[in-house]
């Protein structure tokens, strides 16, 4: 649901303003307990294989595990990067208080019962975390959330049982999921050999979002390949700012849109308190954005694997002015034949491609979806630098290429 404090927020976060949620180098976990079972017992056991550093807060133990336990965040012997809240809802407010306090810069908050209820008074309380975390510079990844996987540190943080495993080198899938049960449940392909960085979740999303984790993941050098699987967004130009990042990084982005129905969108305010928005508006923003969607969820997983594989190409040499490398080539080729889009990258013309570029002699590229503007290339006698690559689309990777909808204006969605 969308708070104030996020609401106010024009741009995404940066992977660096998110490194201390993202690849904390230290975690606490308020709530640590010798319990079996319970969130803190949990939470400890899947960070067995961490790199960093692990503080223990609770004020009924004096040892877990032969771990000290502290009383407080407050008396740390460190403050740390990360702490993870796992306790209930009624006493989040006081210990998200006591990390302002003492400086935390991140922390995750477990615990449901909050907006996703559809009490105002709950959700005035969410709205009270995101007022008090954007006020103190506190990234704040919940409530109402399982938490994180990063395979590249071994920082598993989540109380959900998940596959073990670490990335080192090679192709990985950057696995954004709104609901983390869904993203746990697909993490289950590294046992198929499916290599992921990072699994991320956001719950409610009263601060960090999924276009945040986009945003982040577009920079991560562990990441090929961004996967997401959402069922809204407070913000659709953040997500559209996020998306146009990963696109600038060279980075494909694998959308999966949840809730596209009216019991979809009534599914999704009461699982994580997301407005769902209309389903022809978001299409329209993954065309403008080049997010390739798949109709299916049990397809993200392995057309994000396809795109983490497929190497990046360099373009041949191009009698179009202006001439760089891009990095892959878009859209799509036609069968047998290796076309290289045009190296050049400004405005839009009406025929989508540079003259004397290797596209005009694709069918698929002829037969895709033309944009009109005032400005067209050397082909209607004018300047070849207004020339550009339409951008992909999950349409195009059909035999048979469909009319591409009208863009609807973001504000509507």
């Amino acid at each position: 649901m969308t708070t104030a404090a996020s609401a106010a927020r024009g741009d995404p976060w940066t992977r660096e303003a998110l490194l201390p949620l993202y690849a904390p180098r230290s975690i606490a976990i308020v709530g640590a307990s010798m319990r079996p079972g319970s969130f803190g017992a949990r939470t400890l056991g899947n960070l067995d294989a961490y790199d960093g550093r692990i503080h223990l807060v609770n004020a009924r133990y004096d040892t877990i595990d032969g771990r000290p336990c502290h009383a407080s965040v407050g008396v740390l012997p460190e403050v740390p990067d990360l702490v993870v809240i796992t306790t209930p809802a009624p006493t989040v407010e006081e210990v998200l208080e006591d990390c302002i306090a003492a400086g935390v810069p991140a922390a995750i908050v477990y615990a449901s019962g909050f907006a996703e209820t559809g009490d105002p008074e709950d959700a005035a309380r969410q709205d009270r975390l995101a007022t008090r975390a954007a006020e103190a510079g506190l990234r704040l990844l919940g409530p109402n959330c399982v938490g994180m996987l990063d395979y590249v540190s071994g920082a598993r943080v989540t109380f959900a049982g998940v596959p073990a495993g670490r990335v080192t080198e090679g192709p990985a899938i950057g696995l954004i999921c709104q609901s983390g049960a869904l993203g746990f449940a697909l993490a289950q392909a590294m046992d198929r050999g499916v290599a992921f960085s990072h699994v991320l979740s956001c719950g409610n999303s009263a601060d960090v979002d999924v276009a945040d984790w986009i945003s982040a993941l577009a920079d991560d050098p562990h990441c090929s390949v961004i996967a997401c699987a959402f069922e809204g967004a407070p913000d659709p130009r953040r997500f559209l700012a996020a998306a146009e990042r990963a696109w600038a990084r060279d980075k494909p982005l694998v959308v999966f849109k949840l809730a596209t129905g009216e019991e979809g969108a009534v599914a999704a305010m009461s699982h994580t308190g997301s407005l769902a928005g209309s389903h022809a508006a978001w299409t329209a923003l993954f065309d403008r954005a080049g997010a390739i969607v798949v109709e299916d969820f049990d397809a993200l997983v392995e057309t994000a694997a396809f795109f983490a594989k497929a190497p990046a190409r360099t373009p041949p040499a191009s009698p179009c002015s202006q001439a760089r490398a891009v990095p892959r080539s878009w859209p799509p080729t036609a069968p047998r034949r290796k076309v290289s889009p045009c190296p050049s990258r400004p405005r839009r013309c009406g025929h989508g491609y540079a003259p004397g570029c290797r596209l005009s002699s694709s069918p698929a590229i002829r037969s895709m979806p033309r944009h009109r503007s005032s400005t067209t290339c050397r082909r209607c006698s004018t300047a070849p630098t207004r020339c550009s690559v339409i951008r992909p689309s999950a349409r195009w990777f059909s035999a048979t290429p469909t009319p591409m909808t009208p863009p609807l204006p973001v504000s509507r969605i």
